[in-house]
């Protein structure tokens, strides 16, 4: 994306290889296309000055406030936004998402802007009947909570002394997801 003379900037998405909710996403920007006056490093610099002397405003498209910590100032409870070259953000729902940055020059006045498209999908849909194993620590061989179509064990099985079960599972090479009983400790 382009825009305000800053040059065209694009964001870089950095995250795991099952796009699942939830999925943490890591954002930066590539400024190797800005028109901003602040230089990036050159040769075998390290030192990006960019990184501190432009000014990055990130909008998820992910609407919502963090309940926790308490004591967070309130503009830092906007799961919303991001205020830094790197950024992160999770994503807890399957959805489509269009995050965007706009950079700022503070001493040139200068902007540029760019979106991504993110796409999350949904865990029931990746994992659905038996590439989701329900394990129950509580023993009471109740799985009411378990997805239709799941493998179950209760905790003495999953414990066999030998690993049969875990070992029978990573050895089949299908991507699974483990799930604990609800409110078990």
């Amino acid at each position: 994306g382009g825009g305000g003379t800053g040059g065209t900037i694009t964001i870089n998405v950095h995250r795991n290889t099952l796009h699942v909710a939830p999925s943490s996403v890591r954002f930066s920007v590539d400024l190797s296309l800005s028109n901003f006056d602040t230089a990036g490093p050159t040769g075998d610099a390290t030192y990006d000055a960019r990184l501190h002397d432009l000014i990055y405003l990130w909008d998820f498209d992910d609407p919502g406030t963090w309940t926790a910590p308490v004591q967070n100032l309130a503009a830092h409870k906007n799961r919303n936004a991001g205020k830094g070259p790197i950024e992160a953000n999770m994503y807890r729902t399957p959805g489509t998402y269009n995050p965007s940055v706009l950079v700022i020059e503070p001493s040139s006045g200068k902007t540029a802007t760019a979106s991504v498209s993110v796409v999350v999908t949904d865990p029931d849909e990746v994992f659905a009947g038996n590439k989701t194993i329900c394990i129950n620590p509580v023993g009471d061989n109740d799985f009411s909570g378990a997805p239709v179509g799941a493998l179950t064990y209760e905790v003495a099985q999953f414990q066999d002394g030998e690993g049969t079960v875990w070992r029978n599972h990573a050895e089949e090479g299908v991507i699974k997801r483990f799930l604990f009983k609800g409110g078990a400790t």
